[in-house]
């Protein structure tokens, strides 16, 4: 009879202990929250750039939360792959997926540029969220709608830049490898302009498909122009365009617009001496931050996300609401010193940032 009743008494006890575990579990899941959707690409040819912004996203998250997130609220980060290296119809389908949560009404991202065009059209409509690209280099995107924002300046600067340190160099003849994305195709575009303009000659410009498989072809007839320098605008073809140049012994000048590790690697070195643009490092205190959170050196669009993410933050404390058209108002207003450096929104969402000449080690 003791055993019964002690046994009754014991499952009385897990019984309570169970209840309030669900409670707790209710309370934690019911609690006040911030959503921020990261838009971003995670697979496929721009995937450095989505996976190191997912990276600095969710270490600024971390970093409001343990401070007690904003305005009472945690902030936490939903992730959908855009895959849009060439193409932005899955992001659309990601986007779509994305905002089947009704609690997202803040985005970071997208990626580059062919998920920016397609997507503009269809956040333009949408003022009940706000979105920023932490890398996507075109004024198309931040210009379409007062709700979308563009911490990356616009490559096209850039672009015009290393025109002029090519005519510095006395370089007078170019033969331009672009393509059809849109992001390569006017950055061809804008070269081809600027270099004109300065008294260059642009003796070929060729703008094959992004994601062909060997650019054999294209270089064959650049080379064969015989120009003081080549310029190559197609980041997805990038190292394979390069190390097909090293095949037919071009050993002249190469420019380029961006240069990231994934290309680095991929071009067996070929890129090496390649010129490029840049902008200046992030923080050292982010860097560190970054460093011991996931053992790696932050890399491109890391901080220039983690900065995105205090934005919202900041704007929100600002404004004393989580309302994304009160929150976009004070965005545009604010002066903020972040990871990536001074960030001030212009009239139409983008920022300024100088461009950084570097040569590939």
């Amino acid at each position: 009879m003791t055993l019964i009743k002690q046994s009754t008494k014991q499952s009385a006890r897990s019984l309570l202990v169970i209840g309030a575990l669900c409670a707790l579990s209710s309370y934690a899941h019911a609690a006040p929250r911030v959503k921020i959707g990261a838009l971003l690409c995670l697979s496929g040819g721009c995937a450095e750039f989505g996976t190191n912004s997912l990276r600095g996203a969710k270490l600024a998250a971390e970093e409001i939360n343990a401070q007690g997130g904003v305005l009472g609220k945690q902030i936490e980060i939903v992730a959908q792959d855009t895959h849009e290296a060439t193409s932005g119809g899955h992001a659309i389908q990601a986007y779509h997926q994305m905002m089947l949560d009704k609690e997202v009404k803040y985005l970071v991202g997208p990626t580059w540029t062919p998920a920016g065009q397609a997507l503009a059209p269809i956040l333009a409509k949408r003022s009940d969220v706000v979105a920023t690209s932490p890398s996507l280099g075109v004024a198309d995107y931040n210009e379409a709608a007062p709700s979308l924002f563009n911490v990356w300046p616009h490559d096209e600067a850039g672009t015009r830049k290393l025109a002029r340190v090519a005519i510095e160099r006395g370089w007078k003849k170019v033969a331009i490898l672009s393509s059809q994305q849109p992001w390569e195709q006017l950055q061809g575009d804008v070269f081809e302009e600027e270099f004109s303009r300065l008294g260059g000659t642009v003796l070929m410009k060729l703008e094959p498909l992004p994601d062909a498989p060997s650019f054999r072809t294209e270089t064959l007839k650049l080379v064969r122009t015989k120009p003081d320098f080549i310029f190559l605008s197609n980041m997805n073809g990038l190292a394979i365009a390069s190390k097909d140049l090293t095949r037919l012994n071009y050993t002249g000048p190469k420019m380029t617009v961006l240069v990231d590790d994934t290309r680095a690697k991929a071009s067996d070195g070929t890129l090496k001496g390649t010129m490029y643009i840049t902008y200046p490092e992030a923080s050292s205190g982010f860097q560190k931050r970054y460093l011991e959170r996931y053992g790696e050196v932050a890399g491109v669009a890391a901080d220039t996300a983690y900065d995105v993410v205090h934005l919202y933050a900041k704007a929100m404390q600002d404004s004393n609401t989580t309302d994304p058209q009160k929150v976009a108002r004070v965005l545009r207003q604010l002066r903020f010193t972040g990871a990536s450096g001074e960030i001030v929104f212009d009239a139409h969402g983008g920022v300024v940032r100088e461009p950084i000449v570097k040569v590939v080690e």
